[in-house]
C-alpha cells in the first residue's frame, strides 16, 4: 500500500507478482553477463546500399508533376490556381523553374490587379507541389524548391464589419 494510504512502503518485494518481475531481471541480467543475449552486429554500410532509392524523374514537366499532385491533393481551390501555371510552365521541366522567375512573375502578377494575398496563395500552392514531391523522394537529388527563397508580399489588414 502506498505511503499516503497508511502502508510503510508501496513496493513490497514479497508479493508474487514482485517476486516474479525480480526473477526476470535477474535472469536477463545473468544473460546479457553471460553473451547469451548478444545481438547480432548489423553492417549498416550493406544494409545503405541495399536500400532502393526511389528514381527521380529528370524530365518531369511542371505539368506533369502539377497534375499528378492535384490527383493526390483534390483540393478544387488549387486545381483552379494551378491552372494559369501549368498553362505558363507546363512544358518546361519542373525542376527548372526558378524563385527569380517567380518573383518577376509575381511582380507582373501585382501589376496587372492581383491581389498580393492572391499571389502568396498562388506561389504557396507550387511550394506545396514541390514540397509534396520532395516528400514523396521523387525530386532529383539536391532539389531545392524555388519558393523558398521567396519573400510573400506584405498584405493589408482586412477590416471586418459586424
Amino acid at each position: 500500500m502506498p505511503p499516503s494510504h497508511g502502508g510503510s512502503h508501496w513496493f513490497d518485494p514479497s508479493t508474487a507478482h514482485h517476486a516474479s518481475l525480480r526473477r526476470v531481471f535477474q535472469t536477463t541480467a545473468k544473460a546479457v553477463n553471460w553473451g547469451l543475449l548478444m545481438l547480432k552486429r548489423i553492417d549498416l554500410k550493406q544494409v545503405a546500399k541495399s536500400i532502393q532509392k526511389p528514381q527521380a524523374n529528370e524530365l518531369l514537366t511542371f505539368g506533369e508533376l502539377s497534375r499528378a499532385w492535384l490527383a493526390v491533393t483534390r483540393n478544387g481551390d488549387d486545381v483552379l490556381r494551378m491552372r494559369k501555371w501549368v498553362d505558363l510552365f507546363g512544358d518546361r521541366i519542373a525542376w527548372s523553374i526558378t524563385t527569380d522567375e517567380l518573383i518577376g512573375i509575381g511582380q507582373g502578377m501585382l501589376e496587372h490587379g492581383y491581389a498580393p494575398g492572391s499571389v502568396n496563395r498562388d506561389i504557396g500552392a507550387i511550394g506545396s507541389m514541390f514540397k509534396w514531391i520532395i516528400g514523396q523522394r521523387k525530386a532529383p537529388t539536391g532539389f531545392v524548391s524555388p519558393t523558398l527563397k521567396f519573400r510573400s508580399y506584405p498584405e493589408p489588414i482586412r477590416v471586418v464589419e459586424v
